[in-house]
């Protein structure tokens, strides 16, 4: 029983870890795609 609780415990941290890394792929895309966005229209 005490290694269930364990377990939730570690998939509770990886589902926040890979929350965070997604937020941050998804930062980092959105960003490249503004850059990219802002580039074209100065090149205008």
């Amino acid at each position: 029983m005490k290694l269930f609780g364990f377990a939730i415990i570690v998939n509770v941290e990886a589902e926040m870890m890979s929350s965070i890394f997604a937020e941050r792929i998804l930062e980092f895309i959105v960003h490249r795609a503004v850059f990219s966005v802002s580039r074209d229209l100065v090149q205008r």
